[in-house]
């Protein structure tokens, strides 16, 4: 499996970009990857008032495909997703299983793991009640 590991210049452009943090998920992080697999990369950013602005995002996202595919090197597909605008089970899923890549502050992903635990434990009796009903029109 391909191991990835910024370089100081790169590291020194992510951190330009406003990237607090670069995490790995999916298979390749929990070390089910096949030669062929995908990179999951999940991004932190600084402002998240960036992802907001379609503009912004678009740019912001292609300078990371190029920092990313430059540092890949290999022919897969490479899926980037701000973090702080997915789903809280794929929050869930990168706070348990993500491999940290990048972080220019050493909190960033504590902070988003935290973040993400009081939201989950918040809506738990929504989902409990979802769940319920869902459950209730299966039966």
């Amino acid at each position: 499996m391909k191991k990835l590991k910024f370089s100081a210049e790169e590291r020194t452009k992510l951190k330009h970009l406003g990237v607090d943090a670069v995490i790995l998920f999916g298979s390749r992080a929990i070390g089910m990857a096949r030669e062929k697999s995908d990179f999951d990369i999940g991004i932190l950013v600084r402002d998240p008032k960036i992802i907001f602005s379609p503009e912004k995002k678009s740019t912001l996202y292609d300078q990371l495909y190029d920092i990313l595919s430059e540092n890949i090197r290999q022919l897969v597909n490479i899926d980037i997703v701000f973090l702080q605008n997915v789903s809280a089970e794929l929050q869930a899923h990168v706070m348990k299983h993500g491999k940290i890549l990048y972080e220019s502050d050493p909190n960033a992903f504590p902070n988003f793991k935290e973040q993400v635990m009081l939201q989950y434990a918040d809506f738990a009796p929504l989902r409990t009640i979802f769940q319920s009903g869902t459950l209730s029109h299966i039966q």
